[in-house]
């Protein structure tokens, strides 16, 4: 699962320093900043996981990936799968796997 840590601390921070108008504009640019924190790891993050560059993910690499992490050898849940594969020709591609991500659905 990717993971984005964001503190109350520091937001009080942000919208204490900003002028009035940016502070009303505040939840607009934490949900950007957000959604372009998860993309730029979920990108990162299948990289690392498409072990041998085609830009799709096979459940070869999806386990090895999980192993990497400490994961039971051989083992890729099918429900989560099914919910990243969503042509169902058995592979996650980089759209596939950036849709889960966006939508906040861990896939593995």
């Amino acid at each position: 699962m990717i993971g984005v840590q964001f503190t109350a601390a520091a937001a009080a921070v942000f919208i204490t320093a900003a002028p009035a108008a940016a502070q009303a504009d505040f939840p607009a640019q934490l949900t950007a900043r957000l959604k372009n924190a998860i993309a730029q790891a979920a990108g990162s993050a299948f990289a690392k996981i498409d072990a041998n560059r085609d830009g799709m993910i096979s459940p070869a690499e999806a386990s090895a990936f999980g192993r990497q992490l400490g994961g039971r050898a051989g083992v890729v849940d099918g429900a989560s799968w099914q919910m990243a594969d969503r042509n169902r020709d058995g592979v996650i591609t980089r759209a596939e796997f950036m849709s889960v991500a966006m939508n906040q659905q861990a896939p593995f």
